[in-house]
């Protein structure tokens, strides 16, 4: 399973377009809100997402992964919640794959998870990273960390996640239905 955690402010596209490629390769998505009492996140430009679950409901396991889309002020409210905190910190612990993409890197460097790692996000954040090795890259894995840059890579990155979760062959696969190239 791969939560999405989704908080008010969220950019649209880096999250739509990665789920969007998840449940093609039928890979177990559940869009999580990180409110406390609604399953209704609103994001950066105005358009309204039902969520699967509250975030207080979530048990993540350890084969289970994390999934952070970007924009602002959707990554402000994910640091600001102390459950995302608590999953992210557990996830990493385990070595769960947990995959952030444009400002959500930060939420990463945050909790000292980016620390002597590889990592990329949106460019204008780059001097945020300076204890990570920041990368000039659409997307960059360091371990179980995987971060992409912003919109314009969401759908590059939502193949990386299948080939990742399940194989190159099934993202190859995927890429070409939707008629992607690199």
């Amino acid at each position: 399973m791969i939560y999405v955690f989704l908080a008010d402010g969220f950019e649209e596209t880096e999250a739509v377009a990665p789920i969007d490629i998840l449940k093609r390769a039928n890979i177990d998505v559940q869009t999580v809100s990180v409110k406390e009492d609604s399953l209704l996140v609103k994001g950066a430009h105005g358009i309204i997402l039902q969520c699967d679950e509250l975030i207080k409901n979530v048990k993540i396991k350890n084969d289970d992964g994390i999934f952070l889309p970007g924009g602002m002020p959707g990554t402000q409210n994910l640091k600001n919640s102390f459950m995302v905190k608590h999953h992210i910190l557990a996830a990493n612990k385990n070595k769960n794959l947990i995959f952030a993409i444009c400002a959500a890197p930060t939420v990463l460097y945050d909790l000292d998870i980016l620390n002597g790692k590889k990592a990329t996000s949106f460019p204008a954040l780059k001097e945020t990273f300076k204890d990570s090795l920041y990368i000039e890259e659409d997307i960059v894995q360091d371990d179980n960390i995987i971060t992409s840059r912003g919109v314009g890579t969401a759908l590059k990155f939502g193949l990386y996640m299948v080939e990742t979760i399940s194989s190159k062959e099934l993202s190859h696969k995927i890429a070409k239905e939707i008629l992607y190239s690199s």
